[in-house]
C-alpha cells in the first residue's frame, strides 16, 4: 500500500482528552490520499461494509417490529389479524425492512450478496419476500397471498340488468401464523449473525489496508 495521507482540514473531532486535546477523529475514507489502484480496492471494500451495516440495521429494526407485533397479541384468524390497522402495518413494516436488504442498490449490488445460498434458500426468506413483493411490493402480482373478485351490482329494468358498480370484495387469507412469524424472527437472528462475522472481516480487511494514515497541512 502507498503512503496515505489526509489533509488537516478534512478531520472532524470525535473525542477529546480532560485537557480538551482531541485523541480520535472521523475521516471519510474518500479525502484520504491513495493511488488510483489502493483507493479502488479500499472503496469496493468500503461500499460493500456500508451495505452491510445498513443492512444490519434494517434486520434490528425488522425484529423489534416483529416482537413488538408478537407481544401486542397477533391473535385469531388470519382475516382478522390482517383487518387490525395497527398489526398491519407492524407486519408491512417488518416485511418491506427485510426485503430491502435483498433488492439492487447501488452499482446495481445487493446488500446481502455475500450471504450464504442457504439463507437464499431458506424457506422462511422465501416467505417473507413473497409477503414484500407481492402483498406490499407489487399489487397485481399477489394472487398467493391475496384472494379477492371484482363484482358487479347490477339494477334490474324489466327483464334485463343494467350494470351500476363494480366492487372489491374478499379477505386475505394467507397471513402466517404465530408460529411463522416466530420462525421469521429465528431466521432473521441467524441471518444477522452471518452479518456480524462478515462486517468484522470487513473491518479488518479495511484497517490493514489503511493501518497509518499521515496528517499533512
Amino acid at each position: 500500500m502507498s503512503e496515505l495521507k489526509v489533509s488537516r482540514n478534512k478531520l472532524i473531532v470525535l473525542a477529546t482528552n480532560k485537557d480538551n486535546v482531541p485523541f480520535q477523529y472521523k475521516v471519510d475514507i474518500n479525502d484520504v490520499e491513495m493511488t488510483a489502484v489502493d483507493k479502488c480496492v479500499v472503496l469496493e471494500l468500503h461500499s460493500e461494509l456500508r451495505s452491510i451495516l445498513r443492512a444490519q440495521a434494517n434486520l434490528d429494526e425488522c425484529l423489534k417490529t416483529l416482537r413488538d407485533l408478537l407481544s401486542n397479541g397477533a391473535q385469531g384468524a388470519p382475516s382478522s389479524f390482517y383487518l387490525n390497522t395497527a398489526k398491519r402495518s407492524q407486519f408491512a413494516y417488518a416485511t418491506i425492512l427485510y426485503g430491502a436488504c435483498f433488492l439492487n442498490g447501488e452499482n446495481r449490488s445487493r446488500p446481502l450478496r455475500t450471504v450464504s445460498s442457504s439463507i437464499l434458500n431458506d424457506q422462511n426468506h422465501n416467505e417473507i419476500m413473497t409477503y414484500r413483493n407481492k402483498l406490499f411490493g407489487h399489487i397485481d402480482e399477489n394472487h398467493e397471498v391475496r384472494k379477492d373478485n371484482l363484482f358487479w351490482a347490477f339494477t334490474v329494468c324489466d327483464d334485463i340488468l343494467k350494470p351500476i358498480a363494480a366492487n372489491l370484495e374478499g379477505v386475505f387469507t394467507s397471513m402466517p401464523s404465530i408460529g411463522s412469524i416466530q420462525s421469521w424472527i429465528e431466521h432473521i437472528i441467524k441471518l444477522n449473525e452471518i452479518i456480524f462475522t462478515r462486517s468484522n472481516e470487513l473491518r479488518e480487511s479495511i484497517k490493514s489496508k489503511i493501518q497509518v494514515v499521515k496528517i499533512v497541512e
